[in-house]
């Protein structure tokens, strides 16, 4: 089998077959006292059935009764921080993130995404406009946000003049002692941090991690560049319209350090190992919705990008291959990460343009349904029990 789509070329990646060393020294997965096959696949029919099997699957492993890791006579439950979830996206990651979260189960995600990309810091911009401002439009609209938890109606019912001068003092504290006191008195004077940690959804951790590591980044910049407030409120204007060329320290950080379930793009996932991965992402396809498409000249190195309307067949012939090559290694490291055990959610759409027919991953699958392979299962979709929810403490 062609595991990297290289066709015997002279790029081709080369390996070779090794076996675990004996004794094993790692344990075993058990399922209800058995040992578990290394690879299950389940399979649903279109990529808006994904979440569903994932979340069962995830609260499966974690019920303390069917499943556990047994090393050199010890046997213990699953935690949530043996559990390693692979996505291709940063929103693929929130998704499944909300689907754990509705039943309690905790999780964090490790993803790409820029921390100016995220909503919290277009609320911080406002909150500066109005912190400079101090008309009523910019302070209603800076209190419109998570950070207040307040509504329209609730803005609307507080005192103008009571707010200006509270405002009115978080500009003064900006201007004499620099922006991240004057923040860390809104902060104060608001609750954020106990409104957020109160929400019923996850999502209020995350809020305050991007909200403080926003925070610094401005006090860094304000402090280092010598920003004036007018010129500190232009710089993280200009942060936020051009997100995607921030530097590394602009990336989203973990938003809790608790045991919980890691959701990792694949991309960050290299080098790390989970005792037990889920993938639900691998039908990697070489169709692009957009118009450019880039290629590497196999004669120069050099890569190239054209119209997909204006470049001839040879040179979409190569965005093929080796977009497939990509999604090959991709799907690879994905199903490396696990110590244990790796759970694959097949998509089987058909039609369009997105159809998986031809993924990377139906490549591996109709290859194994032809010539079944020992330690790879095809099983039916996890269900979750009706009313279900994680509890540490009873799991």
């Amino acid at each position: 089998f062609d595991t990297f789509a290289f066709d015997n070329n002279d790029s081709e990646i080369t390996y070779k077959k090794v076996e675990s060393p004996k004794p094993n020294t790692k344990g075993t997965l058990k399922h209800r006292n058995q040992e578990t096959v290394p690879i299950s696949i389940f399979e649903v029919d279109k990529k808006d059935q994904v979440i569903a099997p994932v979340v069962a699957q995830v609260a499966a492993l974690l019920n303390g009764k069917d499943y556990k890791i047994e090393k050199e006579k010890t046997s213990r439950k699953l935690i949530p921080g043996d559990i390693g979830i692979l996505v291709r996206t940063n929103p693929q990651a929130q998704q499944i993130k909300e689907g754990l979260s509705r039943i309690r189960i905790p999780a964090v995600t490790i993803g790409d995404a820029k921390v100016f990309d995220s909503s919290e810091a277009r609320y911080l911009l406002y909150l500066l406009e109005a912190y400079e401002n101090l008309s009523q439009g910019t302070i209603n609209k800076a209190l419109l946000s998570p950070f207040t938890g307040l509504d329209l109606k609730q803005v609307l019912e507080l005192d103008n003049d009571q707010l200006a001068e509270i405002f009115r003092k978080y500009r003064n504290i900006w201007r004499q002692s620099g922006i991240m006191p004057a923040l860390k008195t809104f902060i104060a004077d608001f609750n954020v941090q106990g409104i957020l940690l109160n929400q019923e959804s996850e999502q209020g951790e995350r809020t305050i991690a991007n909200l403080y590591h926003l925070a610094e980044l401005v006090h860094k910049a304000e402090s280092t560049k010598e920003l004036s407030p007018v010129e500190l409120i232009g710089w993280l204007h200009g942060a936020i319209n051009d997100a995607g060329a921030a530097e590394d320290e602009a990336e989203q950080r973990i938003e809790s350090d608790e045991n919980a379930v890691n959701i990792i793009t694949i991309h960050k996932s290299k080098g790390l190992q989970y005792n037990i991965v889920i993938a639900p992402y691998l039908d990697l396809i070489t169709h692009s919705p957009f118009d450019d498409i880039s290629w590497r000249n196999p004669a120069t190195g050099a890569y190239i990008t054209g119209n997909k309307k204006a470049v001839g067949n040879a040179e979409k012939n190569l965005y093929q291959e080796q977009t497939n090559q990509e999604n090959r290694r991709l799907l690879y490291v994905a199903v490396t990460r696990a110590v244990y055990k790796c759970f694959i959610v097949k998509v089987n759409t058909v039609k369009g343009p997105f159809n998986t027919k031809h993924s990377a991953l139906a490549a591996f699958t109709n290859a194994l349904k032809s010539n079944p392979k020992p330690g790879i299962s095809f099983d039916d979709c996890p269900i979750l029990p009706k009313g279900y929810f994680y509890s540490e403490s009873k799991e």
